[in-house]
């Protein structure tokens, strides 16, 4: 069911209650924070305080890929957001 949720035009999920709508955005919201805090975990064994200075220091533009995005701590309630599309649009254009 993430699956549906996660196409743009079926993520209302109309075809299921409110209450199992609900249990299956807790679900992906459940399941985004683990991943979100192993890359969290992976970043910080892989990089250290002296390696985050350098790239600063730099004006690196990789130190994105290292640092928390302010827009990236609300992504599924912005996708939630977006209305839904029609089911005759090509997602992948």
């Amino acid at each position: 069911m993430i699956s549906a949720l996660l196409d743009p035009r079926v993520k209302d999920l109309n075809f299921v209650s409110s209450l199992k709508k609900e249990g299956i955005i807790s679900l992906l919201r459940d399941e985004y924070q683990f991943v979100k805090e192993s890359e969290e975990f992976a970043t910080s064994t892989t990089l250290n305080n002296d390696d985050l200075d350098l790239l600063e220091s730099n004006n690196s533009i990789f130190i994105d890929m290292f640092t928390e995005s302010q827009s990236a701590k609300n992504e599924i309630n912005d996708y939630l957001s977006l209305q839904q599309l029609s089911p005759k649009t090509d997602s992948y254009k």
